[in-house]
């Protein structure tokens, strides 16, 4: 990963097993935005070596599926915020997965949750989209979180949040912990994401990382893999 990687907590889920509704990717959006079918190669991503992990490739592809369908409704304007530009599409990190199984095994257990879907991950993303009441401030330009104390849903649509790692499994019980990659130096100032027009139509309306491309499947921009994760002029915090 590059220097002034951050890699925000998002929260721990410890979903009881009794069966309830199922969500899964293909049904958070009704539209074609799941990523493509990707080549063997490609799928090494989901093939981490992880000394310990219950995590496999099908809930890895999950995982990152699940993220990248939710921030392609919030780049259209979701729950009274307004649309977005730069929301780029988040790749799986093996190396935030590691991340997530560090922090997962240093919190306590929660209580389990109940009236969610029976997949742990899927039910991790359907609580924290629900958890979009966090009084954000809006302008022209973007939304912030005034207290710097970043929600559940405010870290699920940052804008320049590229990787996420997940674990479904803390304290030995399913619960669902994920971290998100993003350079530090872009977090520090409460800012989640930028105004803008919604979804990207063209590799130009992605500016924050040269090289950036625009899928057009799903509305997201997506950062050259060998690009720094902070942009020119970004300097982390080390």
């Amino acid at each position: 990963p590059s220097e002034g990687a951050a890699f925000f907590l998002v929260s721990a889920l410890f979903v009881d097993t009794e069966p309830t509704k199922i969500v899964n990717a293909s049904n958070v959006l009704n539209t074609n935005i799941l990523l493509p079918t990707i080549a063997i190669a490609y799928r090494d991503q989901y093939n981490c070596k992880i000394n310990g992990t219950t995590m496999t490739p099908k809930t890895r592809k999950l995982a990152v599926d699940l993220a990248n369908a939710y921030r392609t409704l919030a780049t259209t304007g979701v729950f009274g915020y307004p649309p977005s530009q730069n929301m780029y599409q988040l790749e799986y990190s093996c190396f935030a997965e590691e991340s997530a199984i560090k922090i997962c095994s240093q919190q306590s257990p929660l209580n389990p949750m109940r009236n969610l879907s029976s997949i742990p991950i899927a039910a991790a993303f359907e609580l924290w989209w629900g958890n979009h009441d966090f009084g954000a401030f809006i302008n022209s330009t973007a939304v912030y979180d005034p207290t710097f104390d970043y929600t559940l849903f405010s870290q699920m649509v940052a804008g320049y949040a590229v990787g996420i790692g997940c674990t479904d499994t803390c304290y030995g019980k399913k619960s669902v912990f994920c971290s998100f990659l993003q350079c530090t130096a872009m977090s520090n100032f409460g800012m989640i994401y930028e105004v803008g027009s919604g979804p990207c139509m063209f590799d130009d309306d992605c500016s924050t990382f040269p090289g950036s491309t625009c899928n057009q499947n799903n509305g997201l921009c997506v950062k050259n893999p060998n690009t720094s994760l902070c942009p020119p002029g970004v300097y982390p915090n080390v």
